[in-house]
């Protein structure tokens, strides 16, 4: 399995099942965040993303926070956990990260 695909799993495990473009975004910020040699802060790969999609960062992070809603909805325990003061996109991709990269040593 490619990285991309663990990080699709983490998802689906969240009760995301259609994969609206806040998916994609969240798993390419996830992967970007993941590999060694980006040694970008985890600020400016939501700009390179965001770029690279053609949106504004704004619109990014709006479009994550959505995603955050459907998953809070599904998995209510797991958004407590990780957002416990509150929705921070930052929180977000580094949980889900971490979550596909120990998916992927379990496989």
């Amino acid at each position: 399995m490619h990285l991309q695909d663990h990080i699709k799993a983490v998802l689906r495990g969240h009760g995301i099942q259609k994969t609206p473009k806040a998916f994609f975004y969240t798993t390419e910020l996830a992967e970007l965040y993941l590999l060694p040699f980006t040694g970008m802060l985890l600020s400016n790969l939501l700009g390179l993303v965001a770029e690279r999609n053609g949106i504004q960062e704004f619109s990014l992070r709006r479009e994550l926070l959505f995603l955050c809603r459907k998953i809070r909805q599904y998995d209510p325990g797991w958004y407590c956990r990780v957002f416990s003061g509150g929705f921070n996109v930052f929180a977000y991709i580094k949980s889900v990260a971490l979550e596909a990269l120990e998916h992927s040593r379990a496989s």
